[in-house]
C-alpha cells in the first residue's frame, strides 16, 4: 500500500459489503459500503474530469463531517487533484485568503458555505447534493497513476501569525502514518467510530477516517452536534469509539456528573470510583453500566489529542471502564508523532513513538521529529519551509 488510493482499493477488495460509512437522517440509517465508496468514488473522479480538472490541479472541500465529504475526498484523490479541506466553521476572509493562495479549479461546499464562494466564478458543488449529481453516472475507464510522492493535499493552518499556511502532505506522508499509528494501536472490522471533530483536522482524518477504514471499520456520522442527537447517534450504533480533543471529554464527563448531582448521588457516585480503582476493566464497566447504556452500550475507548489532556480526567473515564488513549502530533507530521497503546498506558504520557519515526530533544528542549509521515514543507512559502527544519528535522515548537 504506497497511496491512500490503495487503501481505498485495498478496503473495498476485503471488506467489499461491509458498511463504511452510514448517517442517520431523520427515521432512515443511510449506509455505504466499501464497494459503493469505491465506486461513488470513481465517479467523483471522472465528474472532476468533466470540469477539466487534471492531476496536479486543486479543490476545495468546505463542509461539514458527513459520508459525501469522504466520497469527495477519495474522488479528488482518484483523480490526483490536491485536496484542500478547510474548516466549515474558518472565517470568509480566510478562506478567501487560500482559495488567492491555490488557485482551486472546484469547490464542494455545504448549503451554509456556499454563498461565501458565489463571486468567485468557481465552479462549486454542494456537498448535499452529490449523490444525486452522480446518479447514472459511469465510473471513469481510466485514472491517472497515483504515486507514493504525490501531493494529496493541502491542510491550512492560521500558523503565529494569521496568515494561512498550507501544509503539504503526501501520500506517502499519510500512508507511513496509517502504517506506524496502526502497529501501535490495531483496528479490527468490529470498529464503529463515531465521527464528531472536523474532517478537515489531521487528528480526525487519520484517527476517525483512513484508519478505521484501513481496517474494515465503520465510521457513523451525526446529523447534527446537539447532545440529545449525539447520544441517539451512539445507542443506535452501538459506537465503539471516539476521538476527541481533551475539552470535549470534559465536556462529556460533565455532562455525567452533572447528572449524578442531580439525581442527588454525588456520595454513591465517589464510593464506586473508590470500590473502581481496585477492579480489572471488565467490571468497571459492570459497575457503571448505567453510564455505559447512556453512552450507547458499546464505547470500548476514546483517542485524546490536538491539546493537554488532564492526567486526573484521563484517570476518571479509566475508572469507568473507558481507558483514553492519548497521542501527541502536529499538522506537519500527518499527525502522529507518539501515541499510547493499550498495554502501555500512563495518564500524563504521550505514548511512543510509532515505528519508523524518530523524535529526539534539541538542547533548549525542543521536541524534534523526523520520518517518513513529516512534510515536505509549506505550499509556496520557502521562507517557512526552511525555518521549519534544521538538519532534516521538523522543529515542532513544543517543549518536551
Amino acid at each position: 500500500m504506497d497511496t491512500l488510493v490503495d487503501l481505498l482499493r485495498d478496503a473495498s477488495a476485503r471488506f467489499g459489503p461491509s458498511t463504511a460509512l452510514s448517517i442517520a437522517q431523520g427515521v432512515r440509517q443511510r449506509r455505504w459500503t466499501y464497494s459503493q465508496l469505491w465506486e461513488s468514488s470513481g465517479k467523483v473522479s471522472a465528474l472532476l474530469a468533466q470540469h477539466g480538472l487534471v492531476k496536479g490541479d486543486r479543490a476545495i472541500i468546505w463542509a461539514h463531517n458527513c459520508p459525501e465529504w469522504v466520497t469527495a475526498f477519495f474522488g479528488c484523490l482518484r483523480a490526483g487533484v490536491v485536496l484542500v479541506p478547510l474548516d466549515v466553521r474558518s472565517a470568509p476572509d480566510f478562506v478567501s485568503r487560500v482559495v488567492e493562495q491555490t488557485g482551486p479549479k472546484f469547490a464542494f461546499l455545504s448549503r451554509q458555505t456556499s454563498q461565501v464562494l458565489d463571486s468567485s466564478g468557481l465552479p462549486t458543488l454542494p456537498i448535499e447534493d452529490l449523490e444525486d449529481t452522480l446518479e447514472g453516472m459511469a465510473t471513469p475507464e481510466g485514472e491517472p497513476s497515483i504515486e507514493a510522492g504525490d501531493i494529496a493535499e493541502l491542510m491550512y493552518t492560521s500558523g503565529t501569525t494569521g496568515e494561512p499556511k498550507g501544509v503539504v502532505l503526501t501520500h506517502r506522508n499519510l500512508v507511513s502514518n496509517v502504517i506506524a499509528t496502526s502497529a501501535m494501536v490495531p483496528g479490527r472490522p468490529s470498529y464503529r467510530l463515531l465521527s464528531l471533530l472536523p474532517l478537515s483536522h489531521m487528528l480526525e482524518q487519520m484517527a476517525g477516517l483512513l484508519i478505521p477504514l484501513h481496517h474494515g471499520a465503520s465510521v457513523v456520522y451525526a446529523v447534527s452536534r446537539q447532545p440529545n442527537i449525539i447520544f441517539k447517534t451512539m445507542r443506535v450504533n452501538r459506537v465503539t469509539n471516539i476521538a476527541l480533543v481533551p475539552q470535549a471529554l470534559l465536556l462529556f464527563m460533565n455532562a455525567i456528573e452533572r447528572e449524578v448531582r442531580a439525581q442527588g448521588k454525588e456520595g454513591r457516585w465517589r464510593s464506586l470510583l473508590h470500590v473502581a480503582s481496585a477492579l480489572p476493566n471488565w467490571a468497571r464497566r459492570l459497575l457503571f453500566r448505567t453510564v455505559h447504556r447512556r453512552l450507547g452500550g458499546g464505547l470500548a475507548f476514546m483517542i485524546s489529542g490536538g491539546a493537554y489532556l488532564d492526567p486526573e480526567l484521563s484517570r476518571k473515564w479509566a475508572l469507568l471502564g473507558i481507558p483514553v488513549l492519548q497521542g501527541y502530533g502536529t499538522t506537519e507530521t500527518s499527525p502522529v508523532i507518539t501515541t499510547d497503546t493499550f498495554r502501555h498506558q500512563r495518564p500524563g504520557s504521550v505514548g511512543r513513538v510509532p515505528p519508523g519515526q524518530e523524535v529526539r530533544i534539541a538542547a533548549d528542549g525542543e521536541i524534534l521529529t523526523r520520518g517518513p509521515n513529516v512534510t515536505q514543507g509549506y505550499w509556496q512559502d520557502p521562507e517557512a519551509t526552511t525555518a521549519a527544519f534544521e538538519d532534516g528535522w521538523y522543529k515542532t515548537g513544543d517543549l518536551g
